[in-house]
């Protein structure tokens, strides 16, 4: 595992690196140990290949919002989607006013 050299809020940020035998992934688990305080977290994979490298994908089934929106709080945030939400056509999603996005 690694620790962030800084501290968020307080808390020890931790990256737990896992390979599991037969799985053809890598697992990534963020740990936030200690602090105060709400904080958003968003997942962006970042790489570096200097040789070069190929990345592959799975075809995305469908969209998905969780039950809850992501900040609860509407004077800190508000959200164009619909929570919950799931749609199969991935060019079209929910939304909070009752239309669909496009």
């Amino acid at each position: 595992s690694f620790r962030l050299r800084r501290k968020v809020m307080g808390a020890s940020v931790d990256k737990v690196l896992t390979l599991r035998d037969t799985h053809p992934f890598l697992y990534q688990e963020h740990v936030f140990s200690g602090g105060a305080g709400a904080i958003s977290v968003a997942h962006h994979p970042m790489t570096v290949m200097q040789g070069g490298g190929s990345l592959a994908f799975s075809p995305k089934r469908y969209a998905a919002t969780p039950g809850d929106p992501l900040e609860p709080d509407p004077a800190r945030g508000r959200f164009l989607l619909a929570y919950p939400a799931r749609s199969a056509d991935l060019t079209r999603f929910p939304t909070a006013a009752g239309g669909t996005v496009i």
